[in-house]
């Protein structure tokens, strides 16, 4: 894991400090690979042996097995 797992608040109704917020966590599964610089936003899941490239922005699930690039 060379990237960024990113939270973000998603509800604008409740103030941007809320603790009982449940924000969505990245759901990264085995033999996964995040690549420098990388920032995964949200909570997307990255299937088993998915690998994402340097710099990449992921906003999406990645399934098993893919190659994210941008």
């Amino acid at each position: 894991m060379f990237g960024h797992l990113i939270h973000r608040q998603t509800n604008t109704q409740l103030p941007w400090d809320e603790s009982n917020t449940p924000e969505a966590s990245a759901v990264v599964e085995d033999d996964s690979f995040v690549g420098f610089d990388a920032q995964v936003i949200g909570g997307v899941k990255l299937g088993p042996r998915a690998y994402i490239c340097a710099g990449a922005l992921v906003t999406r699930d990645v399934p098993a097995d893919h190659v994210r690039t941008a």
